[in-house]
């Protein structure tokens, strides 16, 4: 089977079909859906052994979640920590 061209620099198997990404958007969406402290669980079974999937859907999450602590802190509080203490006279 030969290779396209868009494999040459870099792994084909690290390039995502759009119904592999389906899926996982799909499951991403569901897991959201379910209780934090459930998703565990919930993606355990729907993966079924599927190991990547599971790591692909728990890597959004963890995105999702750190992207949502970041909101929670308005930049006027981030920037009062990095502000000089003293102002030049």
């Amino acid at each position: 089977m030969a290779q396209s061209s868009r494999c040459k620099n870099e792994s084909c198997s690290t390039l995502m079909q759009p119904e592999r990404w389906q899926q996982i958007d799909n499951l991403f969406h569901l897991a959201l859906a379910q209780d934090p402290n459930r998703r565990g669980t919930f993606l355990v079974q729907e993966c079924a052994g599927d190991d990547t999937l599971r790591t692909e859907v728990e890597a959004l999450l963890a995105s999702h979640d750190q992207a949502q602590n970041f909101i929670e802190s308005p930049a006027s509080d981030l920037a009062q920590n990095y502000s000089p203490k003293t102002k030049p006279h």
